[in-house]
């Protein structure tokens, strides 16, 4: 793909950008100040299986309009896990600093900080979209590259005026499903002005799916199954790579 027809440059974060899911280290950074913190992380993660799994039961998923739809009615399973963590008080007290130092430890897919490179040199503009929750989190991750004009459309860790987080994880604007990232990506082609050039979004799950979809460019990174999963369902148009630096040629 040629990177002077794009405009614009939106893109999931976890297990997209990164090499791995940093939801966890979100997480961490909470067990690092309160190590004695019951319940553990896992318990949060079984407890969001299980909703999850439960969800899933009898739905059918054959066709687009079919997926669609499961992805539009899990708003109820990722709510239940955000107000689980809340009413735990696990995220209470925990200073902004915790979530910096964990920042320090992503691990980045392959090519990535040199396609941001490309990406500036050009004036294109980089959007990061995810259901991650903490936008600032992710945000000191492109600062130590400095990186400081990066927009972010994700959850935050609400934060007191001293700094140390209030417990809730609503404050400011909420992604939290598929559909959430697709009404992102209708609001960024009204507020960029990009003209006949393209929007690119690039993914790796299903919560990605209706974005993908939404773009005049989809890209499915590392996940070949998701890849074909789409192919299934009709969505024959979309591109994959591996790897950021087989996406653009140089």
């Amino acid at each position: 793909m040629n990177l002077d027809e794009i405009g614009l440059l939106a893109t999931d974060w976890d297990e997209s950008i990164t090499s791995k899911d940093t939801l966890r280290m979100v997480g961490q950074a909470a067990y690092d100040s309160k190590p004695h913190f019951i319940p553990k992380w896992d318990h949060f993660e079984s407890e969001y299986m299980r909703d999850y799994t439960e969800y899933c039961k009898d739905k059918y998923r054959e066709t687009l309009a079919q997926e669609e739809a499961f992805l539009r009615g899990i708003t109820d399973v990722e709510y239940n896990s955000v107000k689980r963590v809340e009413s735990s008080g696990l995220f209470k007290d925990v200073p902004l600093s915790a979530l910096h130092k964990q920042a320090e430890q992503v691990p980045i897919r392959k090519g990535w900080w040199d396609l941001c490179a490309r990406l500036r040199s050009r004036g294109i503009p980089i959007v990061i979209i995810s259901v991650n929750w903490s936008a600032e989190f992710i945000r000191r991750v492109f600062e130590m590259k400095g990186y400081n004009d990066v927009q972010i459309y994700a959850n935050e860790v609400s934060m007191g005026e001293n700094n140390r987080g209030t417990g809730k994880l609503t404050q400011g604007l909420q992604v939290r499903t598929a559909q959430d990232k697709a009404n992102v990506i209708q609001s960024l082609r009204k507020t960029y002005n990009i003209g006949s050039k393209k929007l690119c979004y690039v993914g790796d799950s299903n919560t990605d799916l209706l974005a993908l979809k939404e773009a005049d460019i989809g890209v499915i990174i590392h996940k070949a199954k998701l890849l074909e999963s789409c192919e299934r369902l009709g969505l024959k148009q979309l591109k994959f790579a591996y790897q950021w630096d087989e996406i653009f040629a140089e």
